[in-house]
């Protein structure tokens, strides 16, 4: 029997986290799986989508850096927290303080994004 035309596809699918879909909180790749098994008559580009971004100019400089997150992680799952200068690792426990934390666009899903906030807004500031 001839391999489904998109079996690269699924084992890809399956393997990489970074495809998976989600709704919600709720993981769906069964339903992803379900859709490129049943339609194979289209053309499936399952391609991570790309950070989204903010834009600021500051004194006469613009800087693109990661949004910040808009939805809690899931319970016990680590984010960054950027406080001027500082940066803090957490597990979230979906406290009151952190969902205020979350509001105020200060918590990132990594130390990487993080950092970069802390840099750009230290160079705003004339600290660099």
């Amino acid at each position: 029997m001839a391999a489904h035309k998109h079996a690269d596809l699924i084992k890809q699918m399956v393997d990489d986290d970074t495809l998976r879909a989600t709704h919600g909180k709720t993981e769906i790749v069964t339903f992803c799986l379900a859709h490129v098994v049943n339609h194979d008559q289209y053309d499936w580009r399952l391609v991570p989508p790309k950070p989204k971004t903010i834009t600021i100019v500051a004194n006469g400089k613009t800087y693109e850096l990661p949004e910040p997150m808009r939805v809690a992680p899931e319970i016990f799952d680590r984010y960054w927290l950027v406080e001027m200068h500082r940066i803090d690792s957490y597990k979230w426990e979906d406290e009151v303080c952190e969902q205020v934390w979350l509001s105020n666009g200060i918590c990132h899903a990594t130390h990487e994004a993080a950092q970069q906030w802390v840099d750009a807004m230290a160079e705003i500031r004339g600290a660099k």
